[in-house]
């Protein structure tokens, strides 16, 4: 696979549970290219940001928000208030197709790659009677290698991804191996959460080829894909952050065989810190305030919480065993820097592979007072593991002193304290200072993401450099 010397795979932990694809992806639109386009979005986005807001103010899941908001006539209103683009009757904006090209970079869980400047294939249909693009296609590359295609659709008055298909090579950058040519896909059977977007118009003769003077368009979120052999005993999966990319360019649109319009997206709705729906960086906490839900809070940890998922107060487990069957306290940790736990077991060969890996981060950042633990879950049979299972593990792989080595029969306490994102090991928690779960994530072949997210923790506590 790639950016591997060689394949791996991994057991999930439960052989039931199908691959899912966590897409938190929607489009903006900036200049829509009419007075009247301008109009029909901000009645849209009524709609849009009441439910982004029920989604999002609360800290809950925003697919909670999404849905709540399309009940309510955000996805419609949008859908509704997007025909005044006018262009039905021949009074078009001005508008001439330009040679499409990318604008910033896009985020993987492998390594960045460049896209600034790289010619971008659009493929646009819009609505005849409303005026909208509501069908966009968009074919990113690299002097003709590292292609990546995203193929949107409206659906219920929402963008959402309909297909999206990612062939790695050596194009995308020095992280990738150069021998190595993968191809990931969108699963047809994966769990989606879509996202709100906003209205592009289209202008001209509308019930026939058209064109959308947008002056940029802007991706939103994150979306995961899959290469060709995942199956519930492995996990090949790519992970992409689009908040950084772009296509500039006013484009063709054709008619559409379906109607609607897309409502608009909106980030940091009813947020004040922490990353929001999309992914988006809302901003940060003054010094002593801890953010918990998206809102600056007083700093410190709540042995006492219930929340279990990202961006809330992780409760004490004082039913972990470390490796010589003592009880240990996770909230033994708060004030720390931060609090790196992984899931491992004796039979995962992706965890023997990248125990070097986990060493190096812990001589980067351990001396920064960071906290290191192993949540040894299964033996080599896949039986419960026990504190001498948690010792040998340490001393077989050679781990450093100062880790801290938990026995976590099959990963059963853990569970009870924290939701995790994946089935799948290694997987990986990290935690603030204020012990907040703050990353939950499978990678089994690399640790790209998780050292970013964990470096800019430091940072906002000024223990590194931007």
């Amino acid at each position: 696979m790639s950016f591997l010397h060689h394949p791996l795979s991994t057991r999930v932990l439960s052989s039931s549970t199908a691959l899912t694809v966590a897409a938190l992806l929607g489009l903006a639109s900036v200049g829509c290219g009419s007075e009247t386009s301008s109009t029909a979005n901000a009645d849209g986005s009524d709609g849009a940001a009441e439910g982004s807001s029920d989604g999002q103010s609360d800290g809950t899941d925003a697919t909670d928000g999404t849905s709540d908001g399309t009940a309510a006539g955000g996805g419609s209103d949008g859908s509704d208030g997007s025909d005044g683009s006018d262009g039905s009757d021949g009074q078009a904006v001005a508008c001439t197709p330009a040679n499409n090209k990318a604008k910033g970079f896009l985020e993987t869980s492998g390594g960045i790659i460049y896209y600034h400047n790289q010619p971008v294939a659009v493929r646009a249909s819009h609505d005849p009677a409303k005026g909208c693009v509501n069908k966009l296609g968009l074919d990113f590359a690299i002097d003709g290698g590292c292609k990546l295609t995203l193929d949107y659709t409206t659906l219920n008055g929402n963008w959402i991804l309909n297909s999206a298909s990612f062939k790695g090579d050596a194009k995308c950058g020095e992280f990738w191996r150069e021998d190595d040519t993968t191809v990931f896909s969108l699963e047809s059977d994966s769990i989606q959460r879509t996202a709100l977007a906003d209205v592009v118009a289209a202008t001209g003769k509308l019930d026939a080829a058209a064109c959308s003077p947008t002056k940029e368009l802007r991706l939103l979120g994150s979306v995961d894909l899959f290469a060709a052999g995942a199956t519930s005993e492995t996990d090949r999966r790519l992970s992409f952050g689009l908040n950084e990319l772009k296509v500039t360019g006013a484009f063709d649109t054709e008619v559409s065989a379906s109607s609607g319009c897309p409502a608009n997206a909106k980030s940091c709705v009813a947020l004040t810190c922490g990353p929001d729906y999309f992914g988006v960086d809302c901003g940060e906490c003054e010094k002593g305030l801890s953010c918990i839900g998206g809102t600056c809070v007083k700093g410190g940890c709540d042995p006492e919480s219930t929340g279990r998922t990202e961006g809330f107060h992780i409760g004490e487990q004082d039913q972990y065993r470390d490796e010589e069957g003592a009880p240990f306290s996770l909230h033994s940790l708060c004030g720390a820097p931060a609090v790196w736990m992984i899931r491992v077991a004796h039979w995962c060969s992706a965890c023997t592979y990248l125990a070097p890996e986990f060493q190096r981060m812990y001589d980067t950042y351990a001396p920064l007072g960071v906290k290191f633990i192993l949540l040894v879950g299964e033996t080599n049979t896949g039986g419960p593991a026990t504190s001498l299972d948690a010792k040998s593990y340490e001393l077989k792989h050679g781990y450093q002193e100062g880790w801290i080595s938990l026995a976590d029969p099959s990963w059963s306490l853990t569970e009870q304290i924290i939701e995790t994102t994946s089935n799948g090991i290694p997987s990986h928690l990290i935690l603030d200072q204020d012990l907040v779960l703050r990353k939950s994530s499978t990678n089994t072949d690399f640790v790209w993401a998780e050292e970013v997210a964990l470096r800019q923790m430091l940072q906002r506590q000024g223990l590194l450099e931007p």
